[in-house]
């Protein structure tokens, strides 16, 4: 049988404890979309946060995609188009916040390349910055 499509988990799959790929692994990976296997980087990352690896795998030149937000989000490498999104309705994003607004939960969204929160010295938020390399906005 011949493979078309590779899907990959990243944290603590594709990657290393220290968020790497290794050099053995990246070879393969490259050899295989030579192949014209398809590959598929699987996170509950943001878009931001998996692009690095996009690039350092040549997703764009060999017709990758990224499935960013567990499936919420998923981008055609080669043309950075979004062919499919699914987000929360407005409404419910205000529900939720009035829900937990007084309890010792960190909110936090996506914009670009910045996480936008009440609460930046949260430790989970800075964690998230950390993974992701993005921005806190608070």
């Amino acid at each position: 049988m011949k493979y078309k499509v590779l899907v990959l988990d990243l944290d603590g799959t594709l990657t290393n404890s220290k968020k790497k790929i290794t050099d053995y692994t990246k070879k393969i990976l490259l050899n295989l979309q030579k192949k014209g296997v398809h590959i598929v980087l699987a996170s509950g990352r943001p878009e931001y946060g998996i692009w690095p690896i996009a690039k350092e795998l040549e997703l764009e030149k060999y017709g990758g995609y990224i499935l960013a937000f567990n499936g919420g989000k998923i981008v055609e490498c080669s043309t950075k188009k979004t062919i499919f999104e699914r987000t929360i309705e407005y409404s419910y994003v205000q529900e939720i916040y009035e829900q937990v607004k007084d309890k010792k939960v960190a909110l936090l969204t996506y914009e670009n390349d910045s996480l936008i929160t009440e609460t930046p010295k949260d430790f989970y938020v800075e964690k998230e910055s950390f993974i992701n390399k993005m921005k806190i906005k608070g």
